[in-house]
């Protein structure tokens, strides 16, 4: 079993945390405990040592410098498709997607599911019938209009 006074044992369990998601207990056991020690309290008296602590502390801060330095040149890169005057409309608008990915902007696909679920609780069928025939009235005053525009342009 590994030495916890060992510095190497030290970075080792800091790196193993770090690189696999955080998950302590397998990054006891890959870098050789016991797995009755990593399902025990182990795991308690190896993530309190303040060495251990401090080890994941600088992994932390380097990895975040690292991180930001990625998102700066992704971000830096789809502005430069952006700004592209050769660009395609699909490539500005994936450009512009992943910049809003890596920012944080990104919405969930159906944020408001339990809201229409509770909706389709509450309408009735000729309600639900109603609703398709006004979805496909918007849906083909949509394509007139897209169609009365390429003709125009």
């Amino acid at each position: 079993m590994p030495s916890i006074k060992d510095e190497s044992t030290v970075k080792a369990i800091a790196r193993e945390f770090v690189s696999n998601g955080r998950n302590k207990t397998e990054a006891l056991r890959t870098i050789g405990y016991k797995d009755s020690y990593c399902d025990t309290n182990g795991i308690g008296v190896v993530y309190s040592n303040i060495r251990v602590i401090e080890a994941i502390a600088v992994l932390d801060v380097e990895n975040g410098a690292k991180l930001e330095i990625t998102r700066e040149l992704v971000v830096k890169e789809a502005w430069a498709i952006v700004a592209d005057p050769t660009s395609t409309k699909t490539e500005i608008t994936r450009a512009l997607a992943l910049v809003s990915d890596v920012q944080g902007f990104k919405r969930e696909a159906a944020p408001n599911k339990e809201k229409e679920a509770a909706l389709a609780a509450r309408m009735t069928d000729e309600d639900r019938e109603l609703a398709g025939i006004a979805a496909l009235v918007r849906t083909e005053q949509e394509a007139r209009r897209g169609l009365k525009l390429a003709e125009v342009g």
